[in-house]
Order: C-alpha cells, then structure tokens, then sequence
C-alpha cells in the first residue's frame, strides 16, 4: 500500500457521486486497487465525470466483496492492465 495511493482514492472518494458514502467508495476502491486490480488512480481521478461516474458505480454495482472479485463480466476501464482470459 502506498501512501500516495491512499490519498488518491481520498480525493477520488470526495469527488464520487453523492449516492453513495465516501466511507464506502474507499473501501470498495482499496479491495479493488490493492486486491483484485491495481487501477489508474489518477486517470481515474482525472476522468470526465460522466466517465468517473460510470467507473465508480459499476465498481460499486459488481464488486463481490466477500470473495474480493467482480461479478460477471466487469472488468474496470482504469484497470492498469487489461482482465486475464
């Protein structure tokens, strides 16, 4: 974990859209960036907020957090790196 990090998914937790908590955005942003997949905080930070928008609630929509993965399909366009076949 990184400190920079860390204070990236802060600042992309306090621009999220106001339906969901900011408390919530950051652990679903950590799970997803520390244990499924290392995302591109910054462009995401720095997304168009439709884009932002769009990545935030489809992370939040498809997440398993009890097995730490993403339903179905889903696979986050500011993923570092494409999903594995």
């Amino acid at each position: 974990m990184s400190q920079e990090d860390d204070q990236l998914i802060n600042l992309i937790a306090d621009r999220s859209p106001e339906l969901l908590t900011h408390s919530i955005i950051q652990y679903y942003l950590k799970m997803v960036h520390y244990e499924i997949c290392p995302l591109r905080l910054k462009d995401l930070f720095a997304a168009p907020m439709d884009e932002f928008t769009a990545e935030i609630t489809g992370i939040y929509i498809n997440i398993d957090v009890l097995n730490g993965s993403f339903r179905g399909d889903f696979w986050p366009k500011f993923a570092q790196k494409p999903r594995e076949p």
